[in-house]
This record gives structure tokens, sequence and C-alpha cells, in this order.
């Protein structure tokens, strides 16, 4: 019961802080076409941390690190496993995201933000756009 009450805080805190920008685009008369959400800008890296936060087993610091969408790109389990943090310690993965660049939704009724979910921490392909870390 705790962990859910947790996470439905962090869902309304993501929403009180995206709700500004999206009311003063419909203030301005932007009804219609609201931006396309950035996943890398701030707004991203929220949800990612409220994300991260909501779905980590246990307690602890928790921490959404960017990861770059390649082939080429570290797992999220190396890549966790790389850094560390003063008061966590080492950290490891527990869980990866894609927050893709959809539209916010204008209407009741209507698709908007999209994330993909993963639990797999060794994906190198391009797959998770951000790793879960934790100690």
């Amino acid at each position: 019961m705790r962990r859910i009450f947790t996470a439905a805080l962090l869902v309304i805190a993501a929403a009180l802080v995206f709700a500004p920008a999206a009311m003063s685009q419909v203030a301005r008369g932007d009804e219609g076409g609201l931006d396309a959400f950035a996943p890398f800008g701030k707004q991203g890296q929220i949800l990612a941390q409220a994300t991260c936060t909501a779905i980590r087993p246990g307690t602890g610091f928790t921490f959404a690190v960017k990861r770059f969408c390649d082939r080429r790109s570290d797992s999220c389990a190396r890549i966790c496993g790389r850094l560390s943090e003063r008061q966590a310690g080492y950290l490891s993965c527990f869980g990866a995201l894609h927050i893709y660049a959809n539209p916010f939704f204008s209407e009741e009724e209507t698709l908007g933000l999209k994330t993909l979910l993963q639990t797999d921490c060794n994906v190198t392909a391009c797959g998770p756009n951000y790793c879960c870390c934790g100690d």
C-alpha cells in the first residue's frame, strides 16, 4: 500500500510540473496542437526519475540516467555499474525505460505521452533511452 501511495505522489508531482507549461500554451490559444514532448529535456528527466522511483523494488537512492539509443551503446547494467554517488555508493540497474517524443494529448480519449518499461538491463540495441539505477 505504501508503494502505491508513493507512486501516486510521484505521478501527482509530475503532473504539477507538466501542467503549467501545457496550460500556458492553451491560454495562448494553442488548443489544437500542443508541442511534442522532449524526452531528454527537463520534463523527460522528471518523468524518467518519477517512473524509476515508482518501479524501484524496496527503498534506497534512485537515479534516472540518460542513455544514447544506439546499437553501440552499453547496456544499462554496464552504465549503472560504472556509476557511483557519494551517499548511494556504487549503483546497479533495476530497470530501463524508453520515453517517446509523442505529442501531448489535446482532447479527451486521445493518446498522448508514451513510455515503454523494460525490466531487462542487458539490452544493447536501441531500446531504453533511460536507465534506472539504484544502490
